[in-house]
């Protein structure tokens, strides 16, 4: 089993500021080891409405969640050090993430994947790389009453 800590030195960092209002009706988390990958989808998320936030490591969104609550988590199920499975449990445990959605991303594909990330709480699993549709519809159902756009596709090459 994977195991972190959190760096309280990066929960405090100024660029992540502290919700000042609880949840924001718009932020999405997006958490993948490939920095690539996380500037494409905060481009994308950007360009469709919803506050981006990313990060890389499980201890950075950790620190990120626990200051900002944002209403969507997607992250990747292999992060450098820890699980996508254990982040959601911590978050959920540190508590004020009870209306959080929770979104697992994998490379891996098939139904042991998508059903392994289901049974252990995920409300939907994502495989890498995602579609763009797909998301969209995801977030559009999790965060009703939210109109954002269908944003830019960038390239995830």
């Amino acid at each position: 089993m994977y195991g972190y800590t959190i760096n309280h030195d990066i929960a405090m960092r100024s660029e992540f500021p502290r919700s000042t209002s609880g949840q924001s009706s718009l932020d999405v988390l997006f958490i993948d080891d490939s920095i690539n990958l996380c500037r494409a989808m905060e481009l994308w998320l950007t360009s469709s409405g919803y506050s981006a936030l990313t990060a890389t490591t499980a201890a950075e969104a950790e620190g990120i969640a626990i200051l900002r609550h944002p209403r969507v988590i997607i992250t990747d199920i292999g992060l450098p050090d820890g699980s996508g499975y254990e982040l959601r449990r911590k978050l959920l445990e540190t508590g004020g993430m009870d209306a959080t959605h929770f979104i697992a991303l994998s490379g891996s594909r098939g139904k042991t994947a998508s059903r392994q990330a289901i049974e252990s709480g995920f409300e939907t699993f994502i495989a890498k790389p995602p579609d763009f549709n797909e998301l969209a519809a995801v977030l559009r159902e999790r965060l009703p009453g939210s109109r954002p756009d269908s944003g830019a596709r960038p390239s995830l090459k």
